[in-house]
């Protein structure tokens, strides 16, 4: 196993960038921030702490999948990364058709 150094750690962090699974997964949190204050709007149950608490949890989560997918594709098993985001894409994608199904948005 190779020494990881900052330097690698930097090209593979701008690898992570340019995944197309890191993509989906921003573009994921953002329609699901976007749909939850639709949500909150429509049902009157806007919340502060609710807020300030899914930011700083979207916040971890794309930090998380950062440095995992960094130091795992320095590693050689870029595999991990890829289920992880994987796993982070679908809870998210669940998410945003719980607050579109309370929005009233028909989906199939």
């Amino acid at each position: 196993m190779g020494k990881v150094t900052i330097d690698v750690l930097k090209l593979q962090i701008h690898d992570v960038f340019t995944s197309p699974l890191y993509h989906i997964l921003l573009w994921l949190i953002i329609f699901d921030i976007v749909s939850g204050y639709i949500k909150a709007f429509k049902t009157k149950s806007f919340d502060s702490t609710v807020s300030t608490n899914g930011w700083l949890k979207h916040g971890f989560v794309v930090m998380m999948i950062t440095v995992i997918g960094a130091y795992a594709r320095a590693l050689g098993a870029n595999g991990i990364s890829q289920v992880v985001c994987i796993g982070f894409i679908s809870s998210y994608g669940l998410s945003l058709l719980e607050n579109l199904d309370t929005i009233g948005v028909p989906y199939p």
